[in-house]
């Protein structure tokens, strides 16, 4: 059904591609775990929803709604963030809901939360 020589081609061309995202996925988690070990941690409150319009692959305009999360740092600033993930129907959390956020200590407004779906999972989506 195939050449020899097609196999060939598309494995040299497969096994770059496949090296290459494996040293992003690799790249991807240790930096997650490096954020996991040096950052802060703190509980955060969600404290309102927003919503954003984003314009899908129809041209459609969609609502999306991210939750903003508040929280205090050790030093006592409180600092309002928002969610790095959003949701189109539903959104993800309620007002009132907690989640454990962690953050760089020099720079508490580039708090993620602590999830294995943000530290993680979006990472290695990005990477596949």
């Amino acid at each position: 059904m195939f050449s020899k020589h097609s196999l060939t081609i598309a494995a040299c061309l497969f096994l770059p591609v496949t090296l290459i995202s494996l040293i992003l996925a690799g790249y991807f988690w240790f930096d997650s775990l490096n954020r996991q070990a040096e950052w802060h941690k703190a509980e955060a409150t969600v404290t309102r929803i927003e919503w954003k319009e984003s314009t899908n692959s129809h041209g459609e305009k969609v609502p999306f709604a991210y939750a903003i999360f508040t929280f205090t740092t050790t030093d006592g600033t409180v600092v309002e963030v928002p969610s790095q993930t959003a949701a189109s129907e539903k959104p993800l959390y309620r007002v009132g809901d907690t989640q454990w956020v962690i953050y760089p200590p020099h720079a508490p407004q580039q708090a993620e939360e602590d999830t294995f779906l943000v530290q993680f999972l979006l990472p290695l989506m990005l990477t596949v």
